[in-house]
């Protein structure tokens, strides 16, 4: 396509042209369209969300959430979907508001529709991790994560989104024998699921097909976000922490450029009994190494700077390990510290919650 013929382009070409550009994997591309395309018709919303996602895919939330916010002002019942997504973008109370925009606009629309009620159980699971962060200090923060984690059970009794928030509330209750149960539950399912696709691989390569039977795998951040939580579940139970190192190992074989991956593995086999100082420490020097390769590549856009020191710090641990005198003890400290680096999730106790 010439730069002349571009120009003539209607909204809707143009639109035509940017999801051609996205089916292509090339985002940036369809940046340029979609802004040409609003910049014919300003107020059309549909375009201002479409263009929001692909400054969020190329790492501009500011100006995704602002595409947003003109969006949800100009038409705030059109398409639900933008109020979750702004919701993500915003913090505390402004974050939960949008949210339960989203849920007053989709609930009649629920009914017998699956895939409406999964969206509303996440988006009331994303209230209870409000609960369990931004908003722990509220005075009812407790009760209110609560009631959300049940709304989000009530429409759909085997949410796995909705147990291993479930696990965060117990934790947060210092009720860890009934986090352990939920979230070896949450561990087998998501076990299973990469055994299912890991056979059926196997299977389609022998027969030279492609039998795709939409069993899907939960996003990455949601499989990492497991590990973090088996390895808090470990200080209560030991063994949790092989769990995470076992799933860690899957998860690594998907995207073995996650550098969170690599040090959560290398904190999880140090929490071992005994610790696998070599699995150990051969993770977390690579995450280390990618660390180093990312500040120098462009230190200004390193984002991971707090993930820097512990990653150094556990390096020291192991290269300071005896076995003589490192006792199952230590290494629970060990991995107790580590709930408040993995986790994200700020624990509120009972005399801060209950007057």
């Amino acid at each position: 396509m010439t730069k002349k013929n571009s120009k003539n382009l209607t909204p809707e070409m143009l639109i035509e042209q940017a999801n051609i550009a996205l089916s292509n994997m090339q985002p940036e591309l369809a940046l340029k369209f979609y802004e040409r395309a609003l910049l014919l018709t300003p107020n059309d919303t549909n375009i201002m969300d479409a263009l929001s996602d692909v400054y969020i895919q190329l790492g501009d939330s500011i100006k995704g959430k602002e595409l947003l916010l003109n969006s949800v002002a100009l038409q705030p019942t059109m398409n639900p979907y933008k109020w979750m997504y702004l919701a993500q973008l915003q913090q505390g109370l402004e974050s939960k508001n949008s949210y339960i925009k989203g849920i007053d606009l989709l609930l009649p629309l629920a009914n017998d529709n699956i895939e409406i009620r999964q969206h509303l159980c996440k988006i009331y699971c994303s209230i209870a991790e409000l609960y369990l962060t931004d908003l722990c200090y509220e005075e009812d923060a407790e009760e209110s994560c609560e009631r959300a984690i049940n709304e989000a059970l009530s429409l759909d009794n085997n949410s796995i989104d909705a147990r291993q928030t479930l696990v965060n509330l117990k934790l947060s209750q210092n009720r860890g024998n009934e986090a352990i149960i939920i979230i070896k539950e949450v561990y087998n399912e998501i076990k299973s699921i990469i055994d299912h696709i890991n056979s059926k691989a196997i299977i389609n390569e022998l027969k030279n097909e492609n039998d795709d039977d939409n069993i899907v795998l939960p996003e990455l951040d949601f499989c990492i976000s497991t590990c973090k939580l088996l390895i808090e579940c470990a200080s209560f139970k030991p063994e949790l922490a092989e769990y995470a190192v076992d799933l860690g190992s899957e998860l690594l074989n998907l995207d073995d450029d996650n550098i969170e991956l690599w040090y959560i593995i290398g904190v999880a086999a140090l929490g071992l009994d005994p610790p696998d100082i070599d699995t150990s420490k051969y993770h977390l020097e690579r995450a280390l190494t990618m660390m180093n390769e990312m500040i120098e590549k462009d230190k200004n856009s390193f984002i991971y700077h707090e993930e820097y020191k512990l990653v150094q710090e556990h390096l020291k641990i192991v290269e300071n390990y005896q076995p003589d005198c490192t006792d199952s003890k230590n290494l629970n400290i060990t991995t107790k510290n580590n709930e408040n680096l993995l986790a994200d999730e700020e624990e509120w106790s009972d005399t801060e919650m209950i007057e």
